[in-house]
């Protein structure tokens, strides 16, 4: 309106100039100086304008510079952690990739060691997958031979053949598994034997995938027939030993009994008629006599244990101890013994020679008494599958080194003249056990006492007693 109102009075002043020269040029000076003072406080507002939208653009600038490298940051902040991150996981991939490698390199390795190869057949499509060492069992490798379900069961022979593929159509029909020994022929025509197992996996109640392995067990079945030939022969040999036992024991009792007669005769009749030396020689031959009785005896004893039939039937180990108690009458009372004992189970045995298990145990703990009244307990517990016999004392005791020694045939830890006996006895008892399916050891501590332990299966325990013999 300002800029209006000048050019109003310029218009003016130039109409003025018309008629007064002098007049319109004051008018034109006047009016051109308010129109420079006009233009230049224009131009200064203008300027002033444009300078504080230069200070406004320039703080805006510098607010955006610093957001922007604020931004900046926080992007380089996030990809320096990514990185780490990254890197974090690269190490730790290559960690597991690592450990996967030495993993499968010691299965490989195990497998190899053990000759155990793996199988899996896909049902569906037919395709059946061999491990590495399935191959090398076989003698072939995948360059030389693409396994399927029916070159693979071409391997086996003949009856070992029908079993696998009986034993395939039931897995892949009835999802059925399974755990076979077989003969098969390698690719270079090398005769093995394999241990091979199966496991179906179901869907919907359709076999979809077999699974198993494949082991060669040429070895251990070698070991076994071998074990199966030592035992049959070592089963043979002591058959002939105890019949010789027997046989030898049995044929020597009459001469036996004629020489016993005969020193003893000379005993009865000369003992004091001759020389302290005579009597002292047939003083010494009567007792060897007696002892050889003795000896011959326990060898009977013993070979007839192996000799007799395994007649089993049900008793009662509290009557088969009363048996041997009966029997040791005469020591029992010689050495103020006082026997106890827990409630025994009715087991499956042969009351013989329960009873003279008993009997050879408990006679043993009287004989080693050591001078002293014999106290002894038989107690019974049940352990797992087995009853738990024990006979224990309060006698002289065993050491540690003698423990297992005093199973065997004819040793001793005592001369008879301290105390008398074989060294068969528990001999004796050891066999009478092991025909019972069970076991016998001894714990002692020399000077308090000894206690015998053996076993007998529990699948031999019978909970009535009804049938008591």
């Amino acid at each position: 309106m300002a800029l209006g109102w000048l050019c109003v009075l310029i218009w003016w002043g130039l109409q003025w100039q018309r008629f007064d020269a002098r007049f319109g040029l004051a008018v034109g000076v006047v009016l051109g100086m308010a129109l420079s003072v006009f233009v230049g406080q224009r131009v200064a507002r203008e300027l002033a304008a444009g300078d504080a939208a230069q200070t406004r653009a320039q703080t805006d600038l510098v607010e955006l510079n610093h957001r922007l490298e604020q931004m900046v940051g926080e992007r380089t902040a996030t990809l320096q952690r990514l990185y780490v991150n990254l890197q974090a996981e690269m190490a730790e991939r290559k960690t597991s990739e690592q450990a996967l490698r030495t993993a499968l390199d010691l299965l490989e390795y195990s497998q190899t060691a053990a000759k155990v190869g793996g199988w899996q057949l896909d049902v569906a499509t037919g395709h059946l997958y061999w491990t590495a060492e399935t191959y090398r069992i076989h003698e072939t490798s995948p360059a030389e031979f693409n396994p399927t379900v029916e070159a693979g069961v071409g391997y086996f022979l003949p009856a070992s053949r029908q079993r696998i593929t009986e034993a395939l159509q039931a897995a892949m029909e009835r999802g059925e598994g399974y755990a076979l020994e077989l003969e098969t022929l390698t690719t270079k025509g090398t005769l093995i034997d394999v241990f091979t197992t199966c496991t179906v996996t179901m869907v919907e109640g359709k076999a979809v995938k077999l699974t198993g392995i494949f082991q060669d067990v040429t070895e251990r079945k070698a070991a076994e027939r071998a074990m199966l030939a030592s035992n049959a022969e070592l089963a043979r040999s002591n058959a002939d030993l105890e019949q010789f036992a027997y046989v030898a024991s049995h044929d020597l009792q009459e001469p036996l009994r004629s020489i016993s007669s005969s020193v003893q005769l000379l005993q009865r009749r000369y003992a004091g008629a001759l020389d302290a030396r005579a009597d002292e020689f047939i003083a010494h031959a009567v007792g060897g006599v007696q002892r050889m009785q003795l000896v011959i005896d326990d060898l009977l004893a013993y070979s007839r244990i192996g000799a007799a039939p395994r007649v089993m039937q049900v008793i009662d180990m509290n009557a088969a101890l009363q048996v041997a108690r009966a029997n040791l009458s005469e020591a029992i009372a010689t050495s103020h013994a006082l026997i106890s004992h827990d409630e025994l189970p009715n087991l499956m045995a042969n009351p013989i020679q329960i009873a003279q298990l008993f009997q050879n145990l408990v006679g043993n703990a009287l004989k080693f008494r050591g001078g002293k009244p014999a106290m002894v307990h038989v107690g019974a517990r049940q352990d797992a599958g087995e009853w738990v016999i024990s006979v224990a004392d309060q006698g002289i005791g065993i050491e540690p080194q003698y423990f297992e020694r005093i199973f065997k045939l004819f040793q001793r830890l005592h001369t008879r003249t301290e105390y008398p006996g074989t060294g068969i006895g528990l001999t004796i008892c050891q066999k009478i056990v092991e025909r019972h399916g069970g076991r016998i050891w001894v714990e002692s501590t020399l000077g308090q006492g000894t206690t015998f332990y053996f076993t007998l299966p529990v699948a031999a325990t019978v909970l009535s007693a009804n049938s008591i013999v």
